[in-house]
């Protein structure tokens, strides 16, 4: 019998934690857009990342987070490969094109409900 360091798994909000971390700096990354932007976009508050690094996360609100993350990744971008990806929440036409207009040419984001997203 072989016994890990760490005899139990991660408990789900530390688990949530680091998915958010790795698509928070994955978008970054990619997309040049600071934490405060990017939390505007995902959750509609500058404070999101500070809010799921110091509070409890819901499962609601972190399935939200990443429905629209996965609505709003660039295209050609790699998903973190340890963050299961959830179906994108659509964004409506006038955000999809405010958002474009922002990104530009840097991480431009296409999304329909009947193609793979990113």
């Amino acid at each position: 019998m072989n016994h890990s360091d760490q005899p139990f798994a991660p408990g789900m909000q530390e688990i949530a934690r680091a998915h958010l971390e790795a698509l928070l700096a994955s978008y970054s990354t990619a997309t040049g857009l600071k934490e405060g932007t990017i939390g505007k976009l995902v959750q509609g508050d500058p404070k999101w990342a500070p809010g799921f690094r110091g509070r409890n996360i819901g499962i609601g609100t972190y399935d939200q987070s990443v429905r629209r993350f996965s609505a709003v990744w660039p295209e050609g971008v790699e998903w973190p490969d340890a963050v299961p990806r959830q179906a994108p929440e659509m964004l409506s036409p006038e955000a999809l094109t405010k958002l474009n207009a922002r990104l530009g040419a840097r991480a431009p984001v296409h999304h329909s409900e009947d193609r793979p997203h990113g």
